[in-house]
């Protein structure tokens, strides 16, 4: 199975001890998760996307990006102020663990877009309203979005997509998504759950696979 620990625990360094290794971290703000059912996925494939079996509390988490060479390299979602005790990867349902056997697989999620995210389900949900022509409304809600937390009912403004007040009122205020490019651009990327001493998850992070040859 392929897991960077070494990469992942850079999440908890400081400012000073990323900087020495090439990175930058960039917040992007705080991302509602209003089922604690998490997505993590292409924006632009929402055929491809399902939740994690891992849930959290609901509420809103800050998401951050970790930039090696003005790439992300890991997008992270911090649940609580503890580190890993450990990794573990995160699966969707049907997903097991134990059927990766050789050193460098992983489960993990396609990218033809050029970008990833993090969402909750219920966005998705949401989002799926939109869809329609080759998916013109969801490429044109997320594709200036390289690294930002999008509020979906402000870009719908933006972007005048709000013609169709049935489709349009269901996003509230609160309603967002964090897309981020995927490192390297197209791809299929694993993300992993780091857990606490009690066994809470206390952060998801997603690897981009830029640091794939440290170890």
């Amino acid at each position: 199975m392929y897991i960077n620990e070494r990469l992942l625990n850079c999440v908890f360094e400081d400012e000073s001890a990323l900087s020495a290794r090439g990175i930058q971290k960039e917040d992007l703000g705080a991302l509602h998760l209003p089922t604690g059912k998490i997505i993590a996925g292409d924006p632009i494939l929402p055929d491809h996307l399902n939740a994690f079996s891992q849930t959290v509390d609901p509420g809103a988490y800050t998401v951050s990006v970790y930039l090696q060479e003005e790439r992300p390299s890991l997008a992270a979602i911090k649940f609580s102020d503890k580190k890993a005790a450990k990794w573990e990867m995160a699966l969707c349902k049907g997903q097991d663990i134990e059927k990766l056997g050789k050193k460098n697989t992983f489960f993990g999620y396609d990218v033809d877009s050029g970008k990833g995210s993090f969402m909750d389900e219920e966005i998705l949900q949401k989002l799926n309203t939109l869809r329609g022509g080759f998916d013109n409304n969801l490429y044109k809600l997320f594709r200036n979005a390289d690294c930002a937390l999008v509020a979906i009912k402000e870009c719908l403004q933006k972007l005048n997509m709000d013609s169709e007040r049935s489709v349009f009122d269901i996003f509230t205020e609160s309603d967002t998504a964090a897309v981020f490019a995927s490192g390297w651009g197209d791809g299929r990327y694993p993300s992993y759950f780091g857990m606490d001493e009690n066994g809470k998850p206390c952060i998801l992070v997603t690897d981009f696979r830029l640091g794939r040859n440290e170890s």
